[in-house]
């Protein structure tokens, strides 16, 4: 199938790759004339395995090259209770931090030059449907998925409670530490740092919300209004992807794992009739993962932080308030139990989920922002006697 991709950014290469795998054909078009913005950027085990597996490129080629760094997790300071905790990768998976200026021309160059991937510099305003078809600039195509950024004539959601909504970027010579993204809570909300320890440099985001307070600090300013689309397919023959389709806040680079997830949303739809039952079906499970990823972001923020400020004291009611309200089951003392059950079966998919998150995640976080072992959070956890032969000894 022959796929037309508009835009050039991180979200086009992962949806691209991720088509290129099915065999598909794919073309992208980009706006010669508009600078792309180059920002920190941190990713999930999830992005360096496509990668590898559609260009051959490990992280230890990209870190050679000095275009990427190790990130084993994320170190949280100051959230909670305070003090600093890891929330680590598990399965022994890695993944890498980068700079989108870097990155990203690397990934077109190679697949421009090695796997002949065709590109115009074309700026793509409107395209059109004709005979099973989407024609771009006088090119037909059999799909289309548009990556390009925010479009104000689509239909978005905007999200339950809102978090953080703008960054100053800027970059310092100090490192915290050489494998994990750094989240430090602030007064207005909290801040990423994304070591390289190569330079000898962190690339730093303040994160907070303007609509509470505006920081002084030296640095890039930038802003984003938080809100996802409708739908992920538009149509048989359209879809969305990146900013187009949802930008939330970049809390544990997130982000990148759902466009990964959605580009293979778009894969499998492809692979089918394109009816209207896999075209709905499609659309739900987006919606299901949007919700998923909404509430993982309300469990982070629901521990709040050392700070008390109105950034915290909002965010954290707001937070609490949808976490607790969606679901019984995710109020805490449940959750400790599925821990316990999950632990104990080593279940890592169904008892205990909390959007991407699993029940190694569970205890990092919950334990992390507690300051406290799991022994004492699950003291008063009821320990369900699973072996058999356990509870005929206790009957005897």
């Amino acid at each position: 199938m022959k796929i037309a991709i508009i835009g050039k950014g991180t979200s086009a290469i992962i949806t691209a790759l991720r088509l290129i795998q099915d065999d598909h054909d794919v073309e992208f078009f980009y706006d010669p004339d508009k600078n792309p913005l180059s920002v920190g950027e941190s990713t999930t085990p999830h992005i360096q395995s496509l990668i590898l597996e559609t260009l051959d490129i490990s992280i230890g080629d990209l870190a050679d090259a000095g275009i990427v760094s190790y990130k084993n997790g994320i170190k949280y300071i100051d959230w909670g209770v305070g003090g600093s905790f890891r929330h680590h990768f598990h399965g022994g998976e890695v993944a890498f931090h980068f700079e989108s200026g870097i990155l990203n021309p690397f990934i077109h160059n190679h697949l421009e030059k090695e796997h002949g991937i065709v590109y115009h510099a074309e700026r793509v305003d409107e395209y059109d449907f004709e005979d099973e078809q989407v024609v771009i600039n006088d090119k037909e195509y059999d799909y289309v998925v548009n990556c390009a950024g925010w479009d104000d004539e689509s239909e978005y959601y905007k999200p339950i409670f809102e978090t953080v909504n703008a960054a100053i970027l800027y970059t310092s010579d100090t490192i915290d530490d050489v494998t994990y993204t750094l989240h430090r809570a602030t007064r207005d909300g909290w801040e990423f740092g994304l070591p390289f320890p190569d330079r000898g440099i962190t690339k730093h985001g303040y994160l907070y919300n303007r609509n509470l307070s505006s920081p002084e600090i030296e640095g890039k300013k930038i802003s984003w209004t938080p809100r996802f689309s409708k739908k992920l397919l538009q149509n048989r023959f359209e879809a969305y992807n990146g900013n187009r389709l949802f930008f939330l806040e970049p809390l544990e680079a997130l982000s990148l794992m759902y466009y990964h997830d959605f580009a293979s949303s778009i894969a499998e739809f492809l692979k089918s009739d394109r009816d209207i039952t896999k075209y709905q079906e499609t659309n739900n499970y987006y919606l299901k993962n949007i919700t998923a990823y909404s509430k993982s972001l309300a469990w982070y923020y629901s521990y709040g932080s050392i700070h008390d400020s109105p950034f915290w004291k909002l965010t954290q009611a707001r937070s609490s308030v949808y976490l607790n309200s969606q679901c019984f089951s995710n109020r805490i003392d449940s959750m400790l139990e599925g821990y316990y059950a999950a632990k104990s079966l080593h279940d890592e998919e169904e008892i205990l989920k909390i959007g991407c998150f699993g029940y190694h995640d569970f205890k990092d976080v919950h334990c992390g922002m507690l300051q406290k072992p799991i022994q004492e959070v699950l003291q008063d956890v009821f320990d369900y006697p699973l072996d058999p032969l356990h509870i005929q000894e206790e009957t005897v």
